[in-house]
């Protein structure tokens, strides 16, 4: 994954943390109960969800909008000042 973070098709988004940590907490609960295989259906239940909750971390690096280098975002371009007056016309 760090790998991924270098090349300019990704993007280290909000989401992907999200799902990341989604990951990271559905093992915790799997691990509370001893990480056994999954023959019973809460076992199975949390691998399969755990896969899911991957792949979506997985298809969240890819998504988002992409800003060529040097290049500024629409948000920063025309910033509102508390005063109501837009900066950067």
């Amino acid at each position: 994954m760090s790998f991924l973070t270098f090349s300019p098709l990704t993007r280290l988004s909000r989401y992907t943390l999200f799902s990341l940590a989604g990951f990271f907490a559905v093992f915790a609960v799997w691990a509370a109960f001893g990480f056994s295989y999954p023959s019973d259906p809460l076992d199975t239940a949390l691998n399969d969800t755990s896969k899911v909750v991957c792949f979506v971390a997985a298809v969240t690096l890819f998504l988002g909008g992409r800003v060529a280098p040097g290049e500024e975002t629409r948000k920063s371009l025309h910033t509102v000042t508390p005063s109501g007056q837009a900066q950067g016309d």
